[in-house]
């Protein structure tokens, strides 16, 4: 019997490298009893559309080509219709954050075999006031670089595209008040920037969260600080390196449940798309995702899932 999967691809992530893979992913699948059902992404009202086509039709699957925002919307779409549907990634944007913290293959081939012959591991999801995201919920410094940055300059420049576009916006950037609520843990002051994480990597930044799991019903919380520019660059240094969680201008801690409000008009981000407006209630769904992964773990991602954690 054929599987039946919903296929949503951006076709102009990344570098548009997934377009001209189109036939070897239908060839591949097929071969192998997939039956795909393509949905070429449009833009804001994909959100809707895919809620209704996964309502109507009975898929086995969803399969996503694209980057964190294309996973965010399928996702949303999951969730919204009430199904609880696997998810197979094939990463193909210009910033692959949640698949680089499941250690995914980076070629489209090896992504195919994961999601045909891999484990199905329930993972954890964040949700914001209403809305999903897989990997990140942001505002403040940076947060909203992806919706600023170019389509034809991510695709020539991928990630450091993002990082010029944030250098050029620094020095024009202040900092937001912020009223952080983590059960006993109480944040009420200035920062210039604050993300809720699920993975270990935002933005590009592969160590921003070294305590993260996404199999351990928490959420991690990073809070930056006011600081000169000379001090920014070098906090900016140890985020790369992953040596900033110590340092005095950073508020790291891990929840399961918080609560953020900023005064002001400063829009939010989830997984590279626009978020809801302030106030915020964020909150970990432990467990609630299923997504193909390798069989074989490799040993950076056996805390993120070990043998006793898949189905």
């Amino acid at each position: 019997m054929m599987r039946k999967a919903l296929f949503i691809y951006n076709p102009i992530a990344g570098k548009k490298a997934v377009v001209p893979q189109l036939d070897y992913l239908f060839r591949y699948f097929q071969g192998n009893g997939w039956r795909l059902y393509p949905y070429r992404t449009t833009g804001k009202e994909d959100d809707l559309f895919l809620v209704k086509l996964l309502e109507q039709e009975n898929f086995d699957s969803v399969i996503v080509s694209g980057g964190d925002g294309t996973l965010h919307r399928a996702a949303n779409g999951i969730l919204r219709s009430g199904l609880d549907l696997p998810l197979g990634i094939i990463p193909s944007g210009t910033s692959n954050d949640f698949a680089a913290h499941l250690n995914l293959p980076q070629n489209i081939e090896s992504c195919c075999d994961v999601i045909v012959n891999g484990k199905l591991a329930k993972l954890d999801l964040g949700w914001a006031s209403g809305s999903y995201f897989i990997n990140v919920a942001s505002a403040g410094l940076l947060s909203d670089i992806p919706h600023k940055t170019d389509i034809a300059m991510k695709n020539v420049m991928g990630k450091l595209a993002y990082y010029l576009k944030g250098i050029e916006n620094i020095p024009n950037f202040r900092a937001i008040p912020l009223e952080i609520q983590a059960g006993r843990r109480v944040f009420n002051e200035d920062a210039l920037l604050f993300l809720v994480v699920n993975g270990n990597t935002a933005g590009g930044f592969s160590r921003l969260a070294p305590r993260a799991s996404i199999v351990d019903g928490k959420l991690d919380v990073i809070v930056i600080k006011p600081c000169n520019l000379g001090q920014m660059f070098g906090l900016f240094l140890k985020l790369f390196k992953g040596e900033h969680i110590n340092d005095p201008r950073v508020e790291y801690f891990q929840t399961s449940h918080l609560t953020i409000d900023c005064p002001l008009h400063v829009d939010t981000d989830l997984d590279g798309e626009p978020g809801p407006r302030f106030p915020l209630e964020i909150k970990v769904l432990s467990r609630r995702l299923p997504v193909y992964i390798p069989k074989r773990i490799l040993p950076s991602s056996r805390r993120m899932v070990s043998s006793g954690e898949l189905f």
